[in-house]
């Protein structure tokens, strides 16, 4: 996985960690299309790596293959539960960091989605930074910088992954080719392009579909059995729910520009889109069929 927009990142890490000078600390954020889990796992195996050269582990020693086995001793993930991070998956790390290496090297804990800590969670990590064991990297993992203490985000290093479109482009051009950027809504993954790289999104023809069917519900033209795929599709999988309504907002824009549109309804159209995006993404068990019949509905 060739990832150019990590080179950057990786090569003034290593540069810092081969000084002695890399931070205890490490804040990794993207929007959800950069990699920013797969960064983190990359600088992990590095960390652990007991040849690492050149920004990048060795993938043969003793701690790579444990790493990639998933059962390294030294690594410790914390993640989630029931949407949140508490306080006693953060204090957990306290003792871990302070025992020594099962393998003699570093200790590397990833907490993935860290804005799920709640404030409680967020405090009991503050010591662990204040007084970073040797040897010991914590990494933090979120989409947004903006929902994390600013005590935390003070104490940490900050790294951005972003993506421009150049580097988006060849990368889905490598992994794909030219017959996904013939496609129409492939620049919309151009900067976050780790979407189409994942297993869920990998059924293009359901995007076509997807992207065919906003078209059709922006012009007021959508047929009943049409609708009911559609609804099936972000149904069975809501990651697409993005790029369902990236699609709209994009062409609501482009009916707009060719006044189709008056402003007015433009504006009525974008708040209906934004209604739904957030409405889904927040509120959990809900009615996804009605919701999209209602926005169908409202559209027309």
């Amino acid at each position: 996985m060739n990832n150019t927009w990590f080179d950057d990142h990786l090569i003034s890490l290593d540069k810092a960690f081969r000084n002695e000078r890399l931070h205890h600390g490490i804040a990794i954020f993207g929007n959800g299309g950069v990699g920013e889990v797969e960064f983190a796992q990359m600088l992990s195996n590095y960390l652990l790596c007991e040849n690492s050269k050149a920004a990048s582990a060795c993938k043969h020693c003793k701690a790579c293959n444990l790493f990639a086995a998933g059962t390294h001793p030294d690594k410790l993930e914390v993640m989630p539960n029931n949407g949140s991070i508490g306080i006693e998956a953060i204090r957990a790390i306290t003792p871990f960091c302070q025992t020594s290496s099962a393998l003699g090297y570093n200790k590397v804990v990833v907490i993935r989605h860290a804005d799920s800590m709640t404030l409680a969670a967020a405090n009991a990590l503050l010591k662990t930074l204040e007084e970073p064991a040797e040897n010991c990297y914590i990494l933090l993992v979120s989409q947004s910088k903006n929902t994390l203490p600013a005590t935390v985000l003070s104490r940490c290093l900050l790294l951005d992954l972003i993506v421009t479109k150049d580097h988006g482009r060849a990368f889905l051009a490598d992994h794909f080719g030219q017959a996904l950027l013939d496609k129409p809504w492939s620049e919309f993954f151009y900067q976050q392009p780790m979407r189409l790289y994942q297993d869920e999104f990998a059924n293009f023809e359901q995007i076509d579909f997807i992207y065919s069917a906003c078209l059709s519900i922006c012009e007021g033209r959508i047929t009943v059995q049409d609708t009911e795929k559609l609804i099936d599709i972000l149904k069975q999988n809501l990651d697409y729910m993005a790029s369902f309504t990236d699609f709209c907002l994009s062409y609501t824009s482009t009916m707009l520009g060719a006044k189709r549109l008056d402003f007015i309804e433009y504006s009525i159209r974008v708040s209906l889109i934004r209604d739904l995006e957030v409405t889904v993404a927040n509120i959990t068990g809900i009615n996804i069929a009605l919701q999209l019949q209602s926005f169908i509905n409202q559209i027309k």
